[in-house]
């Protein structure tokens, strides 16, 4: 299984370098966007505002860009240290809990991000699937690898309380090759963008929302996750 061959554009391509900042520099959409602006605004506003035509107009344009470029780096300083901090207290929260029982979709809306990666590989396991946590840090756009009847699955799981975008399709198609799988997941705590689903549909990737996520705790009462397990496991 793989992405369906196609002659990738100039508009596939800058598309790919967005959602590469977003998976692999952690972006956000400003980010990404100010970034992929100014690479082209700034030097179009240098060649004709101060070497070319030498015009006022464009001469504007480069201040103006070098001031949001200003202000987004301070921006950046200051969400570096929020999801840095955000990060540690998750981390401590799901340590804290030890033990947390999943039986609701109003449970699952709950679960912080490491605590979600924990009750994916449960359902996974549930499921009959061997499965293995990826390292916290370069895994290669995959949080969990499960392996059943010889069939290998890439799995990203993402969590938002907005509804989830295409970052992790590209993430979960990249790992596919990666890890050499034969299929690629993304598994979700909210709903999908229809992008989103035109885009799985491209790369065929499989979607998972929190309503097949539901569906699966109606049928099965209760998924047990635990804090030590899930840490050993992502060592």
């Amino acid at each position: 299984m793989g992405r369906k061959k196609e002659d990738l554009t100039v508009t596939d391509l800058i598309e790919k370098f967005y959602w590469f900042l977003k998976r692999r520099v952690n972006f956000d959409d400003l980010q990404a966007t100010v970034l992929i602006t100014s690479l082209i605004v700034l030097p179009i506003s240098i060649m004709f505002g101060f070497f070319y035509k030498q015009d006022v107009f464009y001469r504007n344009i480069f201040f103006v860009a070098i001031a949001v470029d200003f202000l987004t780096v301070v921006y950046t300083i200051i969400k570096i240290k929020y999801f840095r901090d955000k990060k540690i207290s998750d981390i401590a929260e799901f340590k804290k809990k030890k033990v947390i029982e999943v039986k609701t979709i109003d449970d699952i809306r709950k679960l912080n991000s490491n605590e979600f990666e924990a009750f994916v590989d449960q359902v996974y396991k549930a499921k009959g699937f061997k499965t293995e946590l990826t390292p916290i840090s370069h895994d290669h756009g995959a949080d969990l690898i499960a392996i059943k009847d010889n069939e290998k699955y890439v799995i990203q799981v993402k969590t938002s309380i907005h509804s989830i975008k295409k970052d992790g399709i590209y993430s979960a198609e990249e790992a596919r090759d990666y890890y050499h799988s034969d299929y690629a997941v993304v598994v979700a705590n909210n709903v999908f963008t229809d992008r989103a689903i035109l885009t799985a549909q491209r790369y065929d990737v499989k979607l998972i929302n929190i309503h097949e996520l539901d569906k699966f705790l109606r049928k099965n009462q209760i998924v047990t996750i635990k804090s030590e397990d899930y840490f050993k496991k992502r060592a």
